[in-house]
């Protein structure tokens, strides 16, 4: 499932890339506020896995 994207023209990932956010967004843990963007974005996909929200279909 496409969780993040980069639109082109962008200088690099950032946390307005990840698609499919929950209303309640997971705090960042250390590790993502430390990290580079990219690593910071992985994280916080992985903070906030996909789930159930239409017809069953995962979103």
């Amino acid at each position: 499932w496409l969780r993040a994207r980069a639109l082109p023209g962008s200088t690099g990932w950032s946390a307005g890339d990840l698609l499919c956010r929950s209303d309640a967004a997971a705090r960042p843990s250390a590790a993502a506020a430390n990290a580079d963007p990219l690593t910071a974005l992985l994280l916080r996909a992985d903070a906030e896995p996909v789930r159930d929200v239409q017809a069953g279909l995962p979103h």
